[in-house]
């Protein structure tokens, strides 16, 4: 078990140094040692101890925790990972990155990250994402495989299989006005009035070419992850509403939640010739969304009725359908069915889908 300073950081086999940044994510104070981005400006100092801690670990990047066992497992060339699990631990090994989540110590959740220098380019996002999902897990969390967008403030949560469209329907959404909340990792809670999405990581990814991500968005530097993604700091886009940022701090309200009024399955179509809203039952809607779990492994098994009880209520409080998108391959051309379908023309014209 690791000490820890009165600032909550680890102090055994962690650099000694002060935070760089602290996040709100998933409705966590984060403290980070390493740039996250795609999480917005800093908030500035936590009203109280973080939740949880970010610290860069002296140790080398290891591919795998032999005592543990194996509770994901990804082979795709250019983006392996490997998750193990042992007691209040989960170690993650991808392309030369390591984390390792501990939750036994009682107090913040820590996350130990060491780097290859070749891994220095994507550790921030990696750690921000897979990375703060299983940290957010490991408290209890429910956190989803998917992404919210925000309208006029309704939020819609947008669920595809990877590689499926999801990100680049929300890539659309985003260059048509819509603002992205939580992109692939997504905690969901009941608030006081339904069901909500806590801010997460804003770091799209996408399989399409740097020419066609710069045509949706004109001036915005574009990037590249390591399976040669291109990648788009949505907190880095001009904000929809009017709200002044000053100061190293976001507006508060960009970081409260959004409420879920509607889950859609995206359909990219190349033989559709307009986009549709198809109604889902919702038996399909709630065994699709339960295999939506971020990361399964990391939920405590005594919790599992936890969790089914949330997405069950979560599937039955908010609109659901199948978004079905023209998609021809060119990512501007998806820019006016997202918005068809995300708003209102859409909704008086509803079909059955079972």
């Amino acid at each position: 078990m690791s000490s820890r300073s009165s600032g909550g950081a680890p102090a055994d086999g962690a650099r000694a140094q002060r935070p760089l940044r602290v996040h709100r994510v998933h409705g966590l104070d984060v403290s980070s040692q390493i740039e996250l981005p795609g999480l917005g400006r800093s908030v500035g100092e936590p009203a109280s101890a973080a939740d949880v801690v970010v610290a860069i670990h002296d140790g080398p990047a290891t591919a795998a925790d032999p005592e543990g066992s194996v509770i994901a497992r990804d082979e795709t060339p250019g983006r392996t990972m490997a998750i193990t699990a042992s007691g209040g631990r989960w170690h993650v090994a991808a392309e030369g990155i390591t984390v390792v989540v501990d939750a036994t110590a009682g107090g913040p959740t820590t996350l130990r990250v060491a780097h290859r220098p070749d891994a220095a380019g994507t550790v921030g996002w990696f750690v921000g994402g897979v990375g703060l999902a299983i940290a957010a897990m490991s408290r209890s969390l429910t956190v989803l495989h998917g992404t919210v967008v925000e309208v006029d403030g309704s939020g819609t949560l947008l669920v595809a299989p990877s590689g499926h469209g999801k990100s680049v329907t929300a890539a659309a959404a985003v260059a048509g006005g819509a603002r992205l909340v939580a992109e692939d990792s997504v905690r969901v809670e009941r608030g006081e009035s339904g069901w909500v999405a806590h801010p997460g990581p804003r770091i799209l990814r996408l399989r399409r070419t740097p020419g066609e991500v710069r045509r949706s968005f004109p001036g915005l530097d574009v990037g590249a992850s390591s399976d040669g993604r291109v990648t788009v700091d949505a907190t880095m886009l001009p904000p929809i509403d009017a709200t002044e940022v000053t100061g190293s701090l976001e507006p508060p309200g960009r970081r409260d939640p959004i409420a879920i009024d509607r889950i859609a399955f995206v359909r990219l179509d190349p033989d559709a010739d307009a986009a549709s809203w198809l109604e889902v039952d919702p038996a399909i809607a709630l065994m699709t969304l339960l295999g939506q779990i971020r990361v399964p492994g990391v939920v405590d098994p005594a919790l599992l009725d936890d969790h089914f009880t949330a997405v069950s209520a979560l599937a039955s409080s908010a609109q659901v359908g199948v978004a079905r998108l023209p998609w021809h391959g060119d990512l501007p051309d998806l820019i006016e069915p997202v918005k068809v379908v995300l708003g209102d023309a859409e909704r008086d014209r509803r079909e059955n889908y079972s």
